[in-house]
């Protein structure tokens, strides 16, 4: 497979001559912000969205993105197309640049199949999710050691997902990637304050009411979690996969549940009504 092209401050280069300099701040110090957006069968999928949260990762970071968001969208079309993918994961990001000089644009992508569906295994981290007076989780950062931290933790304990707790005990998030619970016929996900609030999460609030199904944001503590009837993790990159276990805890009869095969067809069929198709032409 030849390397992809990738976007950097307006040019379009190949991965191997992707270059940016070491001294800048996102690098030397993680002072940087991202996205990370989808394409399926080509069409992408809630565009705009994700990159209104950009800059306002951005603004919150005190990151001035160089370009408007009109330019940054054409140059996201533009890196798809010029490497023809139909299923990809586009990942902006925006460093702060050197001290004094200018911030760094770069639009990677890389080829991605889906794994929608596929069951998956979690655990209660020992990590904490870093206090929302200390590190705001609306600024989507690329210094997340915190997260990083969590997912080691689940690698070690061969897993797929580490739930991080929030300062208090509440359930906060997974390692990179929302997480949502059903009890009694009914879908809970965190308060967006310790977690991220995420593009795939706020759609899935706005599909299940319209589908006659309940779900609200609350807060979850270990004891919903360890006894709730369905739950899934769900994010732009970790699709939305059911959790049949934490901490060897089986969850519900550990097998996809109802709700989240309702959740799952209604985010498939969202993106085929509502994805963006990208002109290859």
């Amino acid at each position: 497979m030849s390397d992809p092209m990738i976007y950097v401050n307006g040019n379009m280069v190949s991965k191997s001559d992707a270059k940016i300099s070491v001294f800048d701040e996102g690098v030397t110090h993680g002072w940087a912000v991202y996205e990370g957006i989808r394409v399926y069968e080509g069409k992408i999928l809630e565009l705009d969205a994700h990159l209104n949260r950009l800059y306002a990762s951005a603004k919150g970071a005190g990151i001035v993105i160089p370009i408007d968001h009109a330019e940054f969208r054409r140059a996201v079309l533009e890196t798809v197309v010029t490497n023809d993918y139909r299923n990809c994961h586009i990942a902006p990001w925006i460093g702060y640049g050197e001290l004094g000089g200018a911030p760094s644009v770069v639009i990677r992508i890389v080829e991605r199949s889906s794994k929608m569906g596929e069951p998956a295994t979690a655990m209660v981290s020992s990590v904490r999710r870093a206090a929302p007076d200390s590190i705001p989780a609306q600024i989507k950062t690329n210094s997340r050691l915190d997260l990083m931290l969590a997912k080691i933790e689940a690698s070690i304990a061969g897993v797929d997902y580490a739930i991080m707790l929030d300062h208090i005990g509440y359930v906060a998030e997974a390692s990179l990637a929302n997480i949502m619970i059903v009890k009694n016929g009914v879908t809970l996900t965190p308060y967006p304050i310790n977690a991220l609030e995420g593009v795939t999460r706020n759609l899935i609030l706005r599909l299940l009411p319209m589908s006659g199904y309940k779900a609200f944001e609350d807060n979850i503590t270990l004891h919903d979690l360890w006894t709730c009837d369905e739950a899934f993790v769900c994010g732009t990159g970790a699709e939305i996969r059911p959790i049949l276990t934490i901490d060897g805890r089986t969850i519900g009869e550990s097998e996809t549940g109802p709700v989240t095969e309702k959740v799952i067809q209604l985010y498939t069929d969202y993106i085929i009504t509502h994805g963006e198709e990208v002109d290859y032409s």
